[in-house]
């Protein structure tokens, strides 16, 4: 398995998630599912793969750079403050693509 690979264990939030506007989360599978470890390399492929399959969509080319930055701050913040810069360790980011816009779960 090589370094960026999911751990086997599965992930569970701790938090309910709320959605913008008052809107309610998606409650089928998500339409994209990226795992890695922690660590700034995974994080990285993790982006470049999101935003591989974020131009495959009909977003334009700012929403999907501003949506990159924010993921960017929010997976960096994991490997940086969550798990202290220690490698190894699951995240875990579901995406589903609505009409009302995108919506994440991230989970560490």
């Amino acid at each position: 398995m090589g370094p960026c690979r999911p751990l086997a264990r599965p992930l569970r939030s701790k938090h309910p998630v709320n959605g913008p506007m008052g809107s309610s989360p998606p409650i089928s599978a998500p339409d994209w599912t990226f795992k890695a470890r922690s660590s700034v390399t995974c994080v990285r492929d993790m982006l470049r793969d999101f935003t591989t399959k974020a131009h495959s969509i009909p977003l334009d080319a700012e929403t999907v750079i501003n949506t990159e930055m924010v993921l960017a701050e929010v997976l960096n913040n994991i490997v940086e403050h969550a798990y202290a810069m220690k490698d190894g360790f699951p995240i875990e980011l579901l995406v589903w693509v609505r009409s009302d816009g995108l919506w994440f779960r991230v989970t560490d």
